[in-house]
């Protein structure tokens, strides 16, 4: 082949430590969930004093999960761009993890990100309670809301329902 030597050692190690970081990056992730999770039942919510049934579920022991998307600075598409004053090319800058993400008010490109929360009343607003990347597509949603949902069930057996926000 065209490039037949093995990788240097060094990129091995930059991948290793990539995967790391990924890891790492899980564990910050379940501690945050962890204390979000103490936090809201500290409040009243997710087991409070409203018990709920499962035909008519406490909307404290109720947890909602969406799909937003954080946009990029920058487009996906790398390239150059010519300088109108100058006539110099010059290199776009561009965000290579960008992607399409159809979203009720039509297509974001962006970072889309799963939102799984909770409602407070007395604050008047969501308690958030786990933020994950979607990666998969639309059909990835409501796989990857459910899948977060059971881990904060895990913590707390007071989750009653799961309101799920898809197109």
């Amino acid at each position: 082949g065209r490039n037949s030597r093995p990788p240097a050692r060094r990129t091995l190690a930059n991948k290793a430590a990539a995967l790391k970081a990924v890891d790492r990056l899980d564990g910050v992730r379940m501690t945050l969930r962890a204390v979000a999770v103490r936090d809201a039942e500290m409040h009243g919510l997710l087991g409070g004093s409203e018990a709920g049934s499962p035909t008519h579920p406490s909307p404290k022991n109720v947890i909602t999960g969406d799909v937003t998307t954080v946009r990029s600075r920058f487009t996906s598409r790398k390239g150059t761009r010519v300088d109108a004053r100058t006539g110099e090319i010059l290199p776009v800058r561009h965000d290579p993890e960008v992607v399409r993400h159809e979203q009720g008010t039509g297509p974001a490109y962006g970072h889309p990100l799963e939102i799984v929360s909770t409602y407070d009343e007395d604050a008047g607003g969501s308690r958030i309670l786990d933020v994950a990347p979607l990666v998969g597509g639309k059909e990835a949603e409501g796989h990857l809301a459910v899948d977060i949902a059971i881990e904060i069930h895990k913590m707390t057996t007071s989750i009653q329902a799961l309101a799920y926000d898809g197109v």
